[in-house]
């Protein structure tokens, strides 16, 4: 038996060969965000997901069965949704549908069950994996199962430890990977003589289709129409729409193929996405990839611009004064300062009234990132890139 009296919160992270999609935190915010990102420098594709997950209440239970170690029945594999009744009781069923299979002695096994729109999926890889890279995927040593006719797999002949799970989405070069948190890979403990039973998951397909605006075009309204192709047993849809390096995100849903923004949108690029949900409120299918687009002729840019210091620029640590160029709709400016490999921010949003900025402490030789928002009435409305400078 084992016992445990925590409530676990668990996300999931995908991770596309190198690329990595799910929970990021925003190096200026120290917080999950809600968008999605390119980062050129590292070709790594980031998608900052809401920090969602299945709030699991374990109890005392088979081994099989603790919380700390299992996905919520139902869950979805990027916004951990759960299906509306699924918890965790104190003797929950076990996921794999099929006859339990004791390994032998001085191994462990994993059995467990995945789904797609709350139905088995078959031919699916799922991994153990001595540990998750949060760039690179499954590393060390890793042991193998594959999901049958009833979505049920068994991970077999697993020397005891603590290890990930990977999860391959369908055919893509995707996989999934159960998150502790944040940043933390769930660890699923594999004990000699004991099968672990891993709750059933519930994965997506990347093929939902948007059509305008198309990837790449321009439009000359603050207000375009967002269209996507209807998907098969989809009761709601979701929209996430965000401006590159620009203001806050904006959160849609609706029940047919189109939508508008909520605000209109100022000059600038921008990117949306869609995710499909079942009558349940599983989510079944979302876009590959962001469909980014340009929009012109607005009164006002997404985009703050910064004057001083520039893009890689050596400066002297003491007597520094920030400087960025005027927004012709706001009211109001933040700054946002951090150094290399910390945590904790030097400036953490400050208001600021005017166009600069006077740091009144002094900097130690090392890099450091910067950025500014425009706010209006309290709202943020355009925002910079995050910028990098070194003092000497």
């Amino acid at each position: 038996m084992m016992c445990s009296g925590q409530t676990t919160l668990q996300g999931i992270l995908p991770f596309v060969c190198g690329r990595v999609s799910g929970f990021m935190t925003d190096p200026r915010r120290h917080d999950v965000v809600n968008i999605r990102t390119v980062i050129n420098s590292f070709a790594v594709r980031i998608a900052l997901l809401p920090l969602a997950g299945a709030l699991l209440t374990g109890g005392c239970a088979s081994s099989s069965d603790d919380a700390a170690n299992s996905i919520a029945s139902n869950t979805s594999v990027v916004s951990a949704d759960t299906t509306p009744g699924a918890q965790a009781t104190e003797v929950p069923e076990r996921s794999n549908t099929g006859a339990q299979v004791k390994p032998p002695a001085g191994f462990g096994n994993a059995q467990g069950r995945v789904l797609w729109n709350e139905k088995p999926a078959s031919g699916i890889k799922v991994q153990l994996c001595q540990s998750v890279s949060f760039i690179g995927g499954c590393t060390g040593k890793t042991y193998a199962g594959k999901t049958d006719k009833d979505g049920n797999y068994t991970i077999d002949k697993v020397p005891p430890g603590d290890y990930g799970l990977a999860v391959q989405v369908f055919d893509t070069d995707m996989f999934v990977y159960p998150t502790n948190g944040v940043l933390s890979a769930a660890k699923y403990t594999i004990t000699n003589g004991e099968t672990l039973d891993i709750r059933a998951t519930n994965l997506f397909k990347l093929d939902l289709q948007t059509v305008s605006p198309k990837v790449g075009e321009t439009v000359k309204t603050g207000s375009p129409i967002l269209t996507w192709k209807p998907y098969p047993d989809a009761a709601t849809y979701k929209i996430r729409l965000s401006a590159k390096g620009g203001g806050d995100s904006q959160e849609l849903e609706t029940a047919g193929t189109k939508v508008a923004p909520e605000t209109p949108l100022l000059n600038g690029s921008f990117a949306f996405e869609v995710t499909a949900l079942n009558a349940n409120g599983v989510k079944i299918a979302e876009t590959r990839e962001d469909t980014s687009f340009q929009v012109t002729g607005q009164t006002g840019s997404a985009k703050v611009l910064l004057d001083f210091p520039r893009t890689d620029q050596a400066v002297a640590g003491s007597g520094l004064v920030f400087k960025w160029q005027k927004h012709p709709l706001a009211n109001g400016y933040q700054i946002y300062l951090n150094a290399e490999k910390t945590t904790q921010a030097i400036l953490a949003f400050e208001k600021v009234d005017g166009l600069s900025y006077p740091l009144t402490q002094t900097l130690s030789p090392g890099l450091y990132f910067w950025s500014v928002n425009a706010m209006r009435d309290g709202k943020k409305i355009a925002a910079s890139d995050l910028q990098s400078f070194r003092v000497k």
